[in-house]
C-alpha cells in the first residue's frame, strides 16, 4: 500500500493531467497535485491535519531543504524537496510569496482548508480520504527507529494516546516475529537492573 501510494503521488506531481495554472472553477489536476505533496509530507513525517494546516510559506527553506513544523526543523528528502520547490513557484505565481500566507492553497489562491481536498489522492489507492492510517504507519516506523514518543507527539501533532496505540502495534508485531529474541532482551534488561542483585 505504501509503495503504491507513493508511486501514485509522484505520478500526480510529476505528470499532472491538465493545466495546473487554471485559476477559475475547480481544477482536479491542481487539487491532486497539492494533495499528493501533502500526502507525501504525511508519508514522511506522520503529520496530523492540524499541523499541516498551520504551515505557512516561511516554514519552507528552499535553500537548505528544511521544513519548520511544530517547533522542529526537519530536512526533507531530496525528491520531495524538489517537488515542493516546483510547487512553490506555482503557488507564489497564484497567491504571492507572503511569508505568513498559508503554505497550501487552492487554485484560486485561497488557503486550503478542506480535509477532503487535502487528501484527495488517498481515495484512488485506499478508497478513503482518511490520512490518519497513513500517519499511524509512519509513526510506527518512527518508533521502530527509536524516536522517543514525546518527540513523535510534538512533531506529528498526534496525542499520546495515538502514539501509545502505535507503540502497542509495534510491540504486537515484534512479538509475532521473534518471541525468543524478545525474551532474551527482556531477561537481560531485567537482570541488569540494580534491584536484581539486591533481591
Amino acid at each position: 500500500m505504501y509503495n503504491e501510494l507513493l508511486e501514485y503521488c509522484n505520478e500526480c506531481i510529476n505528470n499532472p493531467k491538465s493545466d495546473l495554472l487554471k485559476t477559475t472553477g475547480y481544477n482536479k489536476a491542481f487539487t491532486d497535485y497539492v494533495s499528493a505533496i501533502i500526502t507525501k509530507l504525511v508519508m514522511y513525517a506522520g503529520l496530523k491535519i492540524k499541523s499541516i494546516k498551520a504551515l505557512v510559506r516561511s516554514d519552507i527553506n528552499e535553500i537548505v531543504n528544511t521544513l519548520n513544523i511544530n517547533n522542529y526543523r526537519i530536512h526533507l528528502p531530496d525528491e520531495l524537496s524538489s517537488q515542493i520547490r516546483n510547487y512553490l513557484v506555482i503557488r507564489d505565481s497564484i497567491a504571492g510569496n507572503d511569508p505568513k500566507g498559508a503554505l497550501f492553497i487552492t487554485n484560486q489562491g485561497k488557503e486550503l482548508t478542506s480535509n477532503a481536498s487535502m487528501f484527495e489522492v488517498l481515495s484512488a489507492i485506499l478508497q478513503s480520504r482518511e490520512a490518519e492510517s497513513v500517519a499511524k504507519f509512519v509513526i510506527m516506523q518512527q518508533i521502530k527507529t527509536g524516536i522517543p514518543l514525546g518527540q513523535i507527539k510534538k512533531l506529528t501533532g498526534f496525542s499520546y494516546i495515538t502514539c501509545l496505540h502505535c507503540a502497542e502495534l509495534v510491540e504486537q508485531e515484534n512479538e509475532r516475529t521473534d518471541k525468543n529474541s524478545i525474551n532474551r532482551l527482556l531477561d537481560s534488561r531485567l537482570r541488569s537492573l540494580p534491584l536484581y542483585d539486591k533481591l
